[in-house]
């Protein structure tokens, strides 16, 4: 392999790492995956929070995708207090709160679960955001308010 070529993937590995320790209780995908993974609460459950880019141009849309997998042998079974399964929220550098999936949106209050298959079922959500959100660092937050444990993960994105 040429020396050059080692020394970039020595970088990216390095990339990798920091992200890794930053993100407290987040671990990468994949190379070419610019999200990550959190195992959160139930050690049979995670849940993986993706964006299609980690820099986005001003006023281009944001892609999400937030998946809860299961990774047991056997089905996990997660309960829920309202018809909401999932949020996704956008904080600036600040921890201010600048937009919000749930925002406008009425869950109608009752109960409900939903059941992961075992070795790899899981839940999908994708969603796009259209508001124009200002330029700079931004934190992307994805929660499943489970009963059994509140699920969540976070990504950073750079809007420019």
């Amino acid at each position: 392999m040429h020396h050059s070529m080692i020394d970039g993937f020595r970088w990216l590995g390095a990339v990798v790492l920091i992200i890794a320790l930053v993100a407290s209780c987040q671990h990468p995908v994949g190379r070419q995956d610019p999200g990550v993974e959190a195992q959160s609460g139930a050690s049979d459950v995670s849940l993986v929070l993706r964006a299609t880019k980690g820099v986005y141009t001003q006023g281009e849309p944001l892609e999400l995708t937030l998946k809860v997998v299961n990774r047991s042998p056997r089905p996990v079974t997660l309960g829920f207090r309202t018809s909401q399964r999932y949020d996704l929220l956008i904080q600036n550098a600040q921890g201010q709160e600048v937009w919000r999936w749930s925002g406008e949106r009425m869950f109608a209050q009752m109960l409900g679960q939903e059941v992961l298959s075992p070795h790899g079922g899981e839940l999908s959500y994708h969603v796009v955001v259209r508001e124009k959100i200002p330029r700079g660092a931004y934190t992307v937050v994805g929660v499943v308010p489970a009963v059994e444990a509140r699920l969540s993960a976070r990504l950073d994105i750079t809007i420019q």
